[in-house]
């Protein structure tokens, strides 16, 4: 009998801290996203119509001279690191509007 694979991690990029990704629900699949939430809020999937993708990135080291505060997917990180926030929404093709 084979055996279950096993999942290793690697860090692909310095300073990724985090990554979130929200799926944009529209109330038919030809409409606009109303509502951006996780995989598992999904009512249904045939009308999701983007992905938003966001990446909190941080500096490798300790760079500000006082801690700095900043909140991301409801957490708030207080300290001398230096973060930032992309965030890009990609329209799924043949999926409603933006």
């Amino acid at each position: 009998m084979a055996s279950a694979p096993t999942m290793t991690k690697e860090e692909l990029v310095d300073g990724v801290e985090n990554m979130q990704i929200r799926y944009g629900e529209a109330t038919a699949p030809d409409q606009a996203a109303v509502r951006y939430v996780k995989a598992d809020q999904i009512a249904d999937w045939g009308n999701v119509v983007s992905v938003r993708i966001q990446l909190l990135v941080r500096s490798i080291e300790q760079v500000n001279p006082t801690p700095v505060s900043i909140t991301f997917d409801g957490k708030t990180y207080n300290d001398r690191y230096l973060r930032r926030i992309f965030t890009d929404t990609i329209k799924l093709r043949n999926r409603g509007l933006m």
